[in-house]
């Protein structure tokens, strides 16, 4: 079905093709048939559990006066995470930013264990035990 102008700008049902018009059209739609209907059904499945996804729990050693970074990776949950540590101490000079990056410049010598947990945006943690060695 194609619509066309027939004089005045009123739109006309017409089966021919017709050129696009020009100015304002006003349209005159049929109502012989009732809308159309659909049920649909939409299935979300759940966010895979969240897990801390380092494969070792020995971080990359530093070395006192030389500047250090690292990170933690999780995976699942709903993103964006949020990392805190919950446990133990860093390394005197290391620092987690809110980049989830552990850097700074180490101050000290020793092996330094603490508990890092990432939170998603649901409020789901996962915590795990990590250590660093400066020499």
């Amino acid at each position: 079905m194609y619509m066309h102008v027939a004089g005045h700008g009123e739109a006309m049902r017409s089966r021919r093709r017709c050129a696009p018009p020009a100015g304002r059209v006003r349209r005159r739609w049929s109502r012989r048939r009732p809308p159309a209907t659909r049920t649909l059904s939409i299935t979300i499945d759940p966010p895979p559990p969240l897990v801390i996804t380092n494969p070792s729990a020995e971080l990359p050693p530093g070395t006192v006066g030389v500047p250090y970074a690292t990170s933690r990776f999780a995976d699942g949950g709903v993103p964006p995470y949020k990392w805190a540590i919950v446990a133990g101490h860093l390394p005197p000079g290391i620092a987690l930013n809110s980049s989830n990056v552990l850097s700074g410049t180490p101050k000290a010598a020793g092996t330094f264990t603490f508990t890092a947990r990432v939170t998603d945006t649901k409020g789901v943690q996962a915590s795990r035990e990590f250590s660093i060695t400066v020499s």
